[in-house]
């Protein structure tokens, strides 16, 4: 028997509201039979309600990822769509199978016939959340209806006093400058005949708040005011059809209780001010204002990954009062009488949900913070100018409290004043974040390990909030290009992020500056976007060592989901990048990264050497690229200009058979890069070896060098050094913040040591992804799982297993589910130092054995099982 399964359109299952006419389809076959390879596939895809349809025939192919052919769809339509495959088995030499799914078109390039229109706002920060409504009359039975809806700024919607969507944060983060999301709801069941009403709540958001201000002088980098468009689209049963737009018979109304909501500041939230179901059809909207119509020129495109949504809700762990006099001081919020500490057990990004009844006109304020200090009171040093803060203010009634268009990094809050008929283990938190598909799983026999496995991937979690950003608690939660390549290898381990990085892919190319520099972060923005010299100096623009996360993700993006439409689409802006460097640069030396290794312990690189090395890795990359898409010319010129630069490098780095600068990460981006003669590369890894043995065997790199640590020590043969530096425990390693408490990855080595307490430094994020890239060594190595060095194996097809014995662990499982289907191995140490691997292929993929007592073997679908003595290298 032959199951097809994880069918999916763009990477996503079930999507609505796809922005791409000619979409890619993919998936996956599950079968217990041994040795099963598909054979041929046919796609046929039906208009749901017309007569169109396409039938791709019969092809012959294995293939089953990202399958183009499509051709241009039509906007606002609902496609069915089914695919059918034969294949064989080591036991039947014909096999047939068939699946169906569905998606429907977004907007594409159907033009807008609603109007952007605006709500009461006077331009500032920190203003009252807007509400918009409008009532229509419907006479007839619906037969289906859409939503269609975008701002700028934040919004969400609510018909007939019923939410659309459990989605946060929409429309989510894009370079508004160029373009904004639109997402598609199904609201069918939401109308009914006679009146209606619709609803929008309306909030500053990424677009107008002070995220978009506060690193521009104050002002706004967008524009100064939110605005919301939508179309409801509505199909009767006699098959006729109506639209509701946004336009100016619209009403707004700042009377609700949500004062203000600021992702970087928090909410004000008055229970004094009521509007009450405003949402529903008999509402009097008596003293409502008219909306005011705007001109907004931004492209509106459609959903290209997973929504915003809650995920999960914890539950306090422990809460207790300290001494009110621990409080410090806030502007118009009173000294408390009571200080009351509640600990979630766990770092998070999330909002919290209570119901709570304070006195006429009391107030209450709630921080949110990541670490204790020894006192026993919040710590908010890290948080810079974020206030990151709810204010609650009462009417002497019970009312239910959930920030709305604001987030939280946080694992503890202080509270002033609670009243006393609050119970507090009624107060939950809401974990948020992209809500992306689960595709990896590790443990082991070590606590520790396990624990650090786990922080990797709250980390990730809580940094993937619609673009990946590199904190998630302070005045910054931007989308750092470093950090996001540094993390992709791991987050595509542990999530299908495909989706996810390709729509943030969009956003680091349209920042790019005219020149060709990619920005460090994107969204970017700025008063004048393109132009990088706006802040006065070069800091914002074309740095090495970030700038190449342009040409990293999309690459890792192709071997691990057979993308080559995202190598395609963004080709030639990368290849702007290589030209410019290869301009501005001294005789191909570059010296462009300000940033160096960044955090590394006390052992620097130099700037020259870290921006040289990754003009040659970006450009070995691009070579690569350009084969895979059958540019021959650009990849014969672009792999002799990395010699070039290679060479360049073994002049101004090497002598004497050596590397001259002596630090961790120098001789690892090295190795890494093939930027020394074969010969030397044996000194070189003496040099890194070294290093590490005087350190006590203790890590040194920052973010550059740090995913590259255990994996070139393994490449090189070096497993023994790699598994005693994954399990030190001293400082600097990645077990010391776990034996210290932390559920998640820490910006820094030392944001917090036993002898020094939290480190006295701003920028000391307790909840930073970039050195949970280590997560990848486990999965890859210790369970063995990963794709071959051959460009020619993509999406997992053919992967190796090739798992690392490590002598501190007793058992080891991993699993992995690969666009391919689910991989999983489990090696145990049995009483006789022997192990026993156990190996799960998925149909339709093969995979070579690597283990140290025999030779190479290749794998068929299945089950298998192997016994070998370990032999250490």
């Amino acid at each position: 028997m032959i199951s097809i399964c994880g069918l999916k359109v763009e990477n996503l299952e079930f999507p609505l509201g796809i922005a791409e006419e000619r979409p890619r389809f993919s998936w996956h076959l599950e079968s217990a039979e041994p040795g099963l390879f598909q054979t041929s596939y046919r796609l046929v895809i039906q208009e749901e309600g017309g007569d169109w349809q396409w039938d791709s025939g019969v092809i012959e192919s294995d293939a089953s990822l990202n399958i183009e052919g499509c051709p241009r769809l039509k906007p606002c339509s609902r496609y069915c769509w089914k695919v059918i495959v034969s294949a064989t088995s080591r036991e039947h030499d014909r096999l047939e199978a068939a699946a169906e799914s569905w998606f429907e078109t977004g907007k594409l390039n159907q033009h807008w016939d609603a109007l952007w229109i605006a709500g009461i706002h006077n331009g500032e920060t920190h203003q009252p959340v807007n509400c918009l409504r409008k009532t229509f009359t419907l006479t007839k039975s619906v037969a289906r209806a859409r939503l269609y809806a975008t701002a700028l700024g934040c919004y969400d919607c609510a018909i007939n006093g019923e939410p659309v969507s459990d989605e946060s944060l929409a429309p989510g983060w894009t370079d508004y400058y160029f373009r904004v999301q639109h997402q598609t709801y199904d609201v069918t069941a939401l109308l009914r005949q006679g009146t209606n009403a619709i609803g929008a709540r309306l909030g500053d958001g990424w677009y107008c708040g002070s995220i978009a201000r506060r690193r521009n002088s104050n002002r706004p980098s967008y524009g100064s005011i939110p605005v919301f468009r939508a179309e409801l689209h509505i199909l009767y049963m006699d098959g006729t059809q109506e639209c509701v737009l946004t336009d100016r018979s619209w009403r707004c109304s700042i009377g609700s209780p949500l004062r203000f909501s600021d992702i970087y500041d928090g909410e004000l939230y008055d229970s004094r001010f009521v509007l009450g179901d405003w949402t529903k059809g008999d509402y009097p909207a008596q003293g409502w204002s008219p909306c005011l119509a705007k001109n907004r020129r931004v492209a509106i495109v459609g959903r290209t990954a997973p929504p915003v949504r809650p995920t999960e809700e914890l539950a306090p762990v422990q809460v207790r009062d300290i001494d009110p006099g621990l409080w410090k001081r806030e502007p118009n919020i009173p000294d408390p009488h009571r200080l009351t500490i509640i600990d979630f057990g766990q770092n998070l990004v999330g909002r919290i949900r209570l119901r709570i009844r304070l006195p006429q006109d009391a107030s209450i304020s709630i921080r949110h913070g990541e670490m204790l200090l020894k006192d026993g009171s919040l710590f908010l040093g890290n948080l810079r100018s974020a206030r990151a803060a709810i204010t609650l203010i009462g009417n002497g009634e019970w009312f239910d409290y959930e920030p709305s268009f604001s987030f939280f990094g946080f694992r503890y809050l202080q509270i002033t004043n609670l009243p006393d008929d609050f119970d507090p283990q009624t107060l939950r938190v809401r974990v948020l974040h992209t809500d992306l598909q689960r595709t990896g799983w590790f443990q082991c026999s070590d606590p520790l390990l396990n624990r650090l496995y786990l922080n990797q991937l709250w980390s990730n979690r809580s940094n993937y909030l619609d673009v990946p950003t590199d904190c998630n608690q302070r005045d910054e939660r931007l989308g750092w290009l470093g950090d996001a390549w540094i993390f992709a290898d791991t987050a595509t381990y542990n999530f299908n992020a495909g989706a996810f990085l390709a729509k943030y892919l969009e956003e680091v190319n349209l920042s790019r500056t005219a020149e060709g520099e990619y920005p460090q972060y994107a969204p970017f923005f700025a008063v004048s976007h393109l132009d990088a010299d706006y802040y006065g100096t070069d800091y914002y623009k074309g740095h090495n060592g970030w700038a190449e996360g342009a040409i990293i993700i999309p690459w890792i993006l192709y071997r691990k989901y057979n993308d080559r439409r995202i190598l395609a689409r963004h080709y030639d802006r990368m290849l702007a990048w290589i030209r410019y460097q290869e301009t501005n640069s001294d005789h191909l030396l570059r010296r462009s990264c300000v940033w160096r290794d960044w955090l590394n312990h006390d052992d620097p690189t130099s700037e020259t050497l870290i921006s040289t090395a990754f003009f040659a890795y970006g450009t070995s990359l691009m070579a690569r690229i350009a084969a895979v898409l059958g540019k021959t010319e650009d990849a014969e010129e672009l792999q002799a200009l990395f010699q070039n630069i290679r060479s360049a490098c073994q002049r101004h780095f090497m002598k004497d058979g050596r590397l001259g600068e002596t630090s961790q990460t120098a001789a690892l981006l090295t190795l890494a890069f093939d930027l020394a003669p074969q010969d030397m590369r044996p000194a070189i890894l003496e040099q890194l070896t070294a290093n590490i043995a005087k350190r006590g065997d203790r890590l040194s790199t920052g973010f550059l060098g740090t995913p590259f640590l255990l994996p070139i020590l393994a490449g090189e043969g070096q497993d023994d050094l790699a598994c005693r530096l994954l399990f030190q425990q001293a400082f600097p390693s990645w077990l010391y913040p776990v034996l210290q408490g932390a559920t998640t990855i820490w910006e820094r080595w030392d944001g917090y040591t036993v002898e020094n307490g939290i480190l006295a430094q701003p920028m000391n994020s307790f909840n930073h992804y970039a050195y949970g890239a280590v997560a990848s060594y486990l999965y890859a190595h210790i369970g063995g799982i990963r794709i071959t060095d051959k460009d020619s194996d993509i999406g997992f097809r053919h992967f190796l297993i090739a798992p690392v014995f490590a002598e501190q662990l007793s058992w080891a499982e991993t699993t992995f589910d690969s666009p391919c289907g689910r991989i999983r191995t489990r090696w145990d140490r049995e009483d006789d130092g022997s192990v026993t691997l156990e190996a799960v292929i998925p149909s339709n993929t093969t995979a070579t054995l690597i283990l140290p007592d025999r030779p190479e073997q290749e794998l068929e679908p299945g089950a298998h099982r192997f016994t070998c003595s370990p032999m250490r290298k």
